[in-house]
């Protein structure tokens, strides 16, 4: 059983190498800061892997263009962000519902929504935004309560 253990561990190790390497080499390409930005904007909105792997593969690969690739992935996080308000106030019953299915939240969303109905329903989106609690719930939730 101890080689099963191990020969996993390394199938996995050899993956991310290989992702690893992947990453730099992709990084140098005139595309990469087109798709960090469209990474960006989708992990804000539903998708549950952040785009930092790709941030950091374009600076490491190019450290001069560090300030242009931190500025669109920002821009491309708070359009993801404004994409999951959208989602939640005109497409919560075909769109934010599944999401907050898919990542098993319900309860945590029923939490959320009553929070904001709450005086202090702005202070905590901001606060949601430095926690590690995934940022697109509240967004769809701050959406969907049409706050």
């Amino acid at each position: 059983m101890g080689n099963n253990n191990f020969s996993v561990i390394g199938v996995i190790r050899q993956w991310i190498r290989k992702l690893y390497d992947w990453t730099l080499r992709w990084a140098d390409t005139p595309q990469c800061m087109a798709a960090l930005f469209g990474f960006a904007l989708i992990e804000s909105s539903f998708f549950p892997i952040p785009p930092d792997v790709i941030l950091i593969a374009i600076v490491a690969s190019k450290p001069s263009r560090w300030l242009s690739a931190a500025t669109l992935c920002t821009a491309g996080s708070v359009v993801g962000a404004a994409l999951g308000y959208l989602i939640g106030l005109s497409f919560m019953a075909t769109l934010g519902q599944p999401i907050i299915d898919w990542y098993g939240a319900q309860s945590s969303w029923e939490y959320v929504v009553n929070v904001f109905a709450g005086p202090f329903g702005i202070w905590i989106l901001i606060a949601a935004a430095f926690t590690p609690i995934p940022f697109k719930v509240f967004t769809i939730a701050a959406g969907a309560t049409g706050m």
